[in-house]
């Protein structure tokens, strides 16, 4: 026996022996399988057989042991047909769907590409039409050149306006234009051409495209898929998360227009800014840089312009979300600035940086970098936002907050991806059994449904693998005590869609898993594990499940990405420099209210907009290598998840099986089994097994003291004294006592604790009679 085997390498070789047994007993399955359906059908085929023998004269009867005989020959020929048709249904299914996925990645591959020819067929089909039918159907060259002249130029302008203007860079536009109008010219000419010109005519037309679209394809090359190696990645010249179409600048009539809007409405003495003072400092691009200086009377500060960028906006003519205000070099200098149109963007990739330097590998990371992954260029085009996955002895988490189609979920998937570059191991909650995103259940390397027992196995993975790196941390001294990347030892990074399914879910002992992770999450820093948490809403106890602490981790080191927000009653969360959420566009925008520009707006790449779809991007780089020390402490949970995976399959396919072929009465069994299921676990609800006895109403109840002994003080009476009327929520015992919600949950919980009420599933509390 090897005396330097580790527990780590016998857990290693105890799971080869465990997928071997699996592989033998899913063979030995299978053949019983098609064994009983060789029975099946066997024994259909003799029945069939021995009523036919029965009708025949006793002379002519075969003997029982031949009829068997044969229709066990039958249903065995039958059962291989069955199977290799099934086989062959399952080739040509994927090779169906690879051949498609390959089409379409061909296909947005070469968008780009293909735009000059897009814009030119068009005129061509016009031109070949009209040509086939003067030389065919014997039509009016002068009839048809003239349709072709009118057509061409009615489509031209058309698509101009609705389309290519919008799309077309402003150094290409009188290119596209000047194109455009000789290909009307040329589409003109064609019906004059006799047959044997065709070909120069066709020639011309080949070149002429050809020729005007030279300048676009030096600037958008077909793209070269990424090998194997990050390493091979081409990063030179970051000037971006990706490449922005050009947007168009700002006009100079535009900023005159803000100027003279300012000093007739802003500065004014009712106005949003009195005595202020707008100085134009330059244009990049599609942001106009201002300089304001307040009136040293302090009739306005700095800190008050966020309140009145409404005002503002509306007093100069542009939308809120256009407008940004930034501290300047003194306390009376605000820097204003001003966007003008959509930022589209063209995703191409991730882009991490270490110590503030994009990287080509994850090797090129050193001990005690800081390493960002960039998530969007801020629209004024001055720096990025970023993720500071990494920091000086810890991993950092991230908390991203957005309404529906705010673009949340494509934030999580471009970090998801950046976070496989790294070779992190990422693990997956999904609020909506993959729903929210199909891409990360496919690709994590463990995806987690959202059950008390999935999360509760979460749980114990995630403290396992926190306390096994914690023992290295111990008898390793050149780690210092700190988290230091290795791609050997890679970042644990758990992505949970809609978060508040697991941090609100109770285990057991009717603790919060989000009070439980919030109670290991600072350790987690040091042993490189984190959470990228995404909900809707981020109230204390409806999103973390009661943690103040796990909230304060989830947006360390300024990782909080908030998005467009429409709940007004949740807006006094936001950090006090947050700016107005609901008006944050849809579809990818979004603030750093902790980060160094909390007013400067970004826009997430649009990674739906990529030569390469977002599977190939995820698959792109070398797998994670998670190491034995975390993997061993992990637990079984993790170790076995790609059969436990395989089960909560078969268990979907078999209820949906069910419901497909259940009778009313099965239906109707069914839902009384749940209700006796829910009937007694309701009558446990208050501990120890026995029955609780509840108000009905009647008016104010006389009990003094709780289950415990414990007597229960005026504030905590008046509580329970609503409560015996009916159940209610905190919200609805706030309304009816008139104090706060914290308040009366606060109440209610001591309540809860001295036995004198009950939290039920739905969220209600109910008066408990201790008598």
């Amino acid at each position: 026996m090897d005396s330097t085997a580790t527990p780590a390498d016998a857990s290693e070789s105890a799971d080869t022996a465990d997928e071997k047994t699996r592989k033998t007993e899913a063979r030995k399955a299978a053949k019983a399988a098609r064994e009983a359906r060789v029975t099946e059908l066997a024994e259909k085929d003799h029945a069939q057989r021995c009523r036919r023998n029965a009708k025949r004269s006793p002379g002519d009867r075969e003997p029982e042991k031949a009829l068997w005989k044969a229709s066990l020959k039958d249903a065995r020929a039958q059962v291989r047909r069955e199977v290799a048709v099934a086989a062959v249904k399952k080739g040509v299914t994927g090779a169906a769907t690879y051949l498609a996925h390959d089409a379409q990645a061909v296909w947005t591959r070469n968008q780009a590409q293909l735009a000059p020819w897009k814009i030119s067929v068009p005129y061509l089909a016009a031109a070949e039409l009209a040509t086939l039918a003067v030389h065919a159907g014997g039509g009016s060259p002068v009839a048809l050149s003239a349709a072709c002249a009118a057509s061409a130029a009615g489509g031209s302008v058309l698509a101009w306006r609705r389309t290519l203007e919008k799309r077309t860079p402003a150094r290409f536009a009188a290119k596209v234009r000047g194109g455009m109008a000789l290909a009307g010219a040329w589409a003109a000419a064609m019906p004059f051409v006799h047959a044997g010109g065709q070909i120069p005519m066709l020639a011309a037309w080949l070149g002429g495209t050809g020729y005007l679209g030279l300048s676009w394809w030096r600037e958008h090359r077909h793209p070269v898929p990424l090998r194997a190696d990050i390493a091979e990645l081409d990063v030179d010249g970051l000037t971006g998360p990706q490449s922005a179409v050009e947007a168009e600048e700002v006009p100079v009539s535009m900023v005159e227009g803000i100027l003279a809007a300012f000093a007739e409405r802003v500065r004014v003495r009712d106005g949003a800014v009195p005595g202020g003072t707008l100085t134009h400092l330059g244009t990049a691009g599609n942001c106009a840089k201002f300089e304001l200086a307040l009136d040293p009377n302090g009739k306005v500060v700095a800190n008050q312009l966020e309140s009145r960028r409404e005002r503002i906006a509306l007093a100069i003519g542009v939308f809120a979300h256009q407008l940004a205000f930034e501290p300047g070099d003194r306390i009376d200098l605000v820097t204003m600035k001003v966007t003008t149109g959509r930022q589209d963007t063209v995703y191409n990739g991730p882009i991490v940086l270490c110590d503030g330097t994009p990287i080509s590998s994850r090797w090129e990371i050193t001990p005690g970098s800081d390493v960002d992954i960039v998530i969007g260029a801020h629209l004024d085009g001055d720096g990025f936002a970023v993720y500071r996955v990494i920091d000086a002895g810890s991993v950092n988490s991230a908390f991203i907050l957005g309404s529906i189609g705010s673009g949340k979920t494509l934030l999580a998937e471009e970090i998801a991806i950046a976070l496989k570059f790294l070779g992190c191991e990422l693990w997956y909650v999904d609020g909506q059994d993959g729903a929210s995103s199909e891409l990360l259940k496919r690709h994590a390397d463990w995806a987690i449904p959202l059950t008390r027992d999935a999360v509760e196995d979460l749980y114990q993975a995630v403290k396992g693998a926190a306390d096994g790196r914690n023992l290295e941390l111990k008898i390793r001294p050149e780690l210092g005590n700190k988290y230091t990347y290795d791609p050997g030892r890679p970042p644990v990074i758990t992505t949970l869609e809609e978060c508040q399914g697991v941090f609100e879910m109770k285990n057991a002992d009717g603790t919060t898993y989000g009070v439980l992770f919030g109670g290991m999450a600072r350790k987690l820093r040091k042993d490189g594990m984190g959470f990228v948490a995404i909900s809707q809403d981020l109230d204390l106890t409806s999103t973390f499940g009661g943690s103040d602490i796990l909230r304060s981790c989830l947006m360390a080191a300024g990782n909080f990405f908030a998005m467009r927000f429409l709940s007004r009653t949740r807006a006094g969360m936001l950090p006090p420099n947050c700016p107005n959420l609901l008006e944050v566009p849809k579809h990818g925008y979004g603030y750093s209210p902790l980060a160094a520009r909390p007013n400067a707006m970004w826009r997430a790449a649009n990674i739906e907009n990529s030569p390469r779809t977002k599977d190939e991007w995820m698959t792109a780089f070398p797998p994670s290598t998670l190491d034995k020390v975390t993997r061993a402490r992990a637990g079984a949970a993790y170790r076995k998840r790609d059969e436990s995976m395989a089960e909560d399959l078969d268990a979907a396919r078999a209820e949906l099986e069910f419901l497909e072929n259940a009778t009313d009465e099965q239906l109707d069994a069914r839902e009384a089994d749940r209700k006796r299921a829910e009937a007694e676990k309701e009558k446990k609800n208050g501990g120890d097994g026995k029955v609780v006895r509840f108000f009905t109403g009647g008016g104010p109840s006389t009990v003094r003291a709780g289950a415990g002994g414990d007597g229960l003080s005026e504030a905590e009476q008046r509580v329970h004294d609503v409560l015996a009327e009916e159940s209610l929520t905190p919200t609805g015992v706030g309304e009816q006592l008139g104090i706060s919600r914290q308040a009366a949950a606060k109440t209610l919980q001591k309540l809860v604790a001295k036995g004198a009420a009950v939290l039920m599933e739905d969220g209600r509390y109910m008066a408990k009679d201790p008598r």
